[in-house]
């Protein structure tokens, strides 16, 4: 089925976002859902259409809700039978909350554990109903960048929407330069959706701001 589905999704490019979806569900009914988290993201980092987007954020936000609810309904089980049920090591949880990061903030260096060991711990039941609380609020929270990634991957010369993903880094001083960094080396002027000039003028603006004339 999986190899099935991703033929139908290259094939079948309109349908895209419908297919991503089934091909999430088998997983899911497989109880494999660390996988469908997986087939969720790399679905994502790969859509070039806004409507797809629609279709398939809706779906992975509506799968973590049903995690949450599932959690909630398992709360006086036992630890041993939550584990199994979840199909994920502490190992493998940890793993997703780097792997979240990682897709919203790609283009930052971070830090790797110095004891890798470190990241083999054992999560308490109230521990792993907190990761699922913040995969879902973490998901949330990226919507507005993985959207922009949708449209940047539509068109990387769009100046409006270069601006646009200033706009949402503009808390992160860091990563506001990264990102006008960016869109200067990514729009060819000559192709260019909207003035390139005006990344120029607010990247210029922004450190005026900061008194770094």
């Amino acid at each position: 089925p999986d190899e099935l589905l991703r033929h139908a999704i290259r094939k079948y490019t309109e349908e895209s976002g419908r297919l991503w979806v089934l091909l999430a569900d088998y997983y899911t009914r497989l109880g494999l859902f660390g996988k469908s988290r997986d087939v969720f993201e790399e679905a994502l980092a790969q859509l070039t259409s806004v409507r797809d987007f629609g279709v398939i954020f809706n779906a992975y936000l509506k799968f973590e809700e049903a995690m949450l609810d599932q959690d909630d309904e398992d709360s006086e089980d036992d630890e041993e039978a939550e584990g199994g049920s979840d199909s994920d090591s502490a190992e493998n949880l940890t793993d997703q909350v780097d792997m979240l990061l990682d897709f919203t903030y790609r283009d930052i260096e971070r830090e790797e554990l110095e004891d890798e060991s470190a990241r083999k711990v054992k999560l308490t039941k109230d521990e792993k109903q907190g990761l699922r609380f913040y995969r879902l609020e973490n998901l949330i929270q990226r919507r507005p960048f993985l959207l922009s990634n949708v449209v940047l991957r539509q068109n990387p010369n769009n100046v409006y929407e270069w601006l646009n993903r200033i706009k949402l880094c503009e808390e992160d001083t860091y990563l506001a330069i990264k990102t006008f960094t960016e869109a200067i080396q990514t729009i060819d002027p000559q192709k260019a959706f909207g003035k390139a000039s005006k990344v120029w003028v607010k990247f210029a603006q922004f450190y005026e701001e900061y008194d770094e004339l």
